[in-house]
């Protein structure tokens, strides 16, 4: 549905066609094989994933400490997790691109899970892990908060 700038341009409002679904309990167990497939480093890749989505979660912001993550589904194949946090917004800080901003956790999940994604990448060649990637940034570039999730992943 278009919408009219104060210049009197059309502009398309924007609109979500990549959905989330939390992960069930009864699922959980499955999801982090499935976000880090394969071998990595010589480890399952679950279990290397698991610790670096950790440690960047640790690195990018220095109000995280610990908790339980939930675990979202995506419509178009992709995958992620989110810290969850009593807070509305989080700090999130990476000193390799100067970023300094707040966001909301869910958010802050996103930028997590792609700098965790991205490192698997660079160490494992893998196509799998290449396609989560590209899948969760496609629904990030719809995400409410993208500019903040594409200038902290910059």
């Amino acid at each position: 549905m278009p919408t009219t700038t104060p210049n009197g341009a059309a502009e398309a409002l924007h609109a979500r066609t990549i959905t989330r679904t939390l992960v069930p309990e009864s699922r959980r167990s499955r999801f982090l094989p499935q976000l880090f497939p394969g071998r990595i480093r010589g480890l399952p890749g679950f279990l290397w994933g698991e610790a670096q989505l950790y440690d960047v979660a640790k690195k990018l912001c220095p109000d995280y400490r610990g908790g339980f993550w939930s675990f979202y589904r995506l419509s178009n194949t992709g995958l992620y997790a989110a810290p969850e946090m009593e807070c509305a917004t989080v700090t999130v800080r990476w000193a390799d691109n100067f970023f300094d901003g707040e966001m909301s956790p869910d958010a802050f999940g996103i930028v997590a899970t792609l700098f965790a994604l991205s490192a698997a990448c660079c160490v494992s060649q893998s196509d799998a892990l290449a396609g989560r990637y590209d899948t969760l940034r496609d629904f990030a570039a719809e995400h409410d908060e993208r500019n903040l999730i594409f200038r902290a992943i910059d």
